[in-house]
Formats: C-alpha cells, structure tokens, sequence
C-alpha cells in the first residue's frame, strides 16, 4: 500500500514543472480528491493537500494530512543541492548527485502526448486556463491525465545536476506552454482518478531562510529514507 500511494503521488508532482511565461516566486497549495471504487480507502491515507514554494533558484515541497504527510517530510533543491527535511525525527537526508541524476533519467526514459481540447477553457482562482489531454507512458505504463494549464505563469528554470528533474517531474517528456492549476489522474489498473487542484496562489517571495537545512539536525544519506520508507 505504501509503494502505491507513493506512486500515485509522484504521477501528481510530476505535473508541477511544465514551461510557460511568467516566473511564479511564492508558495502553491494543491488540493487532494479521489474517486472511484475502491477511493474511501485511499483517501483516508492520501494527503489533504500539497504545498510548493518557489525561491531564488530553490524549492521546497511537502504534503500536509494523511500517512503520507509524516513519510515524505520537506523536499528541498536550494542551489542544485537536494535534500528532505524529516522535523519529526530530526534528520536531514542528503541527495547525492547520483540521486538528483537519478532523477533525471527517471524524466527522460518518460514519453508523452498532450493534445490542446480547442474550445474547452476555464477559470481558475482568476488564471484562464486551457485543457490538454495527455498520455504518458514510463516503464510500459500508460497513464491518462487531463491538464488545466495557465499561459499567464511558470515554474522557475532550477540549476544543477539534476536540479530540471526535480522541478519538472515526471512531465519533463510533455512540451505544454502553461503553469498546470489543476491535474485530473487516471490511476492505471484502477478506476480511480485523483484530482489535483489549486486553491492557493501566494506570490509573495519566501524566505530564503525556508530553503537552508535546520541546525543540529542529524544527517543521513537520501537512500536510508528511501530504504526505511520501503520504497
């Protein structure tokens, strides 16, 4: 169950990366829903919500609500350097290079489609936005989402071995010109679909502060936690 939800959360921070216009330079709270049979559940261990900030060449993101909210922690790329900060144990869990090029090779064996719905628009927390139907493929893998993108934003560009992959995800493979407000999953060999939308947008410039790992926090290598996560 753990490699499952883990999965599908990654499907959905892997839409937080597509190139547009703007340089959005703040924090973006995402709301979790899903439905289907066999959703009462997922849901009960699925996040409430996920929440991305966005400094100088630095970003963090964490999930707040569910079992899966305590298991993933902060995951921070300040400067090409990437790390997660664990506050309930105290710890911060170092990406090598290798992890961060992991990463990267995870984005690049990835193919997509997205095709542009002509005539299907619609607001969102007052962004136009346009719909894009997509089909990914990793792994053997085909997953269906449709994508509600806004030509007015984008996530900022990230330096460092890595860094891109980290920022673009798994959407790394799919060209759309647009900052993603909300991302409709079809979760393969299920019939479930999961929702990820927008409710927040604050383009007030965070603390650089947020970005820095905690004094007297005990570090470890990135692959304990995954290994201690049962990734």
């Amino acid at each position: 169950m753990k490699k499952v939800l883990f999965t599908l959360l990654v499907l959905a921070v892997g839409q937080l990366g597509l190139n547009a216009q703007k340089t959005v330079q703040g924090t973006v709270a995402y709301k979790y829903t899903i439905s289907g049979e066999g959703s009462e559940m997922m849901a009960g261990m699925m996040p409430e919500k996920m929440v991305v900030v966005y400094g100088d060449n630095a970003m963090m993101t964490y999930m707040e609500g569910g079992m899966m909210a305590g298991m993933m922690g902060k995951v921070i790329v300040n400067n090409g350097k990437g790390f997660v900060i664990k506050e309930d144990t105290e710890t911060v869990y170092n990406m090598s290079e290798e992890d961060m090029k992991s990463a990267e090779a995870q984005q690049e064996a990835q193919t997509g489609k997205a095709t542009k719905v002509d005539g299907k628009t619609k607001e969102i927390l007052g962004y136009q936005c346009q719909l894009y139907q997509v089909e990914v493929s990793q792994n053997g893998q085909k997953s269906m989402q449709n994508i509600w993108v806004t030509e007015e934003l984008k996530a900022p560009e990230m330096k460092g071995a890595g860094a891109t992959a980290m920022n673009q995800g798994m959407m790394g493979a799919i060209d759309i010109d647009g900052f993603p407000m909300e991302v409709v999953v079809n979760i393969p060999q299920t019939s479930m679909e999961m929702v990820l939308s927008v409710t927040d947008l604050n383009m007030e410039k965070p603390d650089p502060a947020m970005f820095v790992k905690p004094d007297g926090f005990t570090e470890k290598p990135f692959a304990e936690m995954m290994k201690a996560g049962g990734f």
